[in-house]
């Protein structure tokens, strides 16, 4: 459930950013975000695999 809410505010985020800035300013944060949120996700699966 909380996953649906988080992706739910994501994609609002998503849209209010690509209408207001426009799509380049969108791709740039996003490519921006996906470098720095996929480290963290490999870093955190490591650790829980141990």
């Amino acid at each position: 459930m909380a996953k649906i809410i988080y992706i739910l505010t994501m994609l609002i985020a998503i849209i209010f950013i690509s209408y207001f800035y426009g799509l380049k300013t969108f791709l740039i944060i996003f490519s921006l975000f996906i470098f720095l949120f996929i480290p963290v996700v490999y870093c955190i699966s490591k650790v829980n695999k141990g």
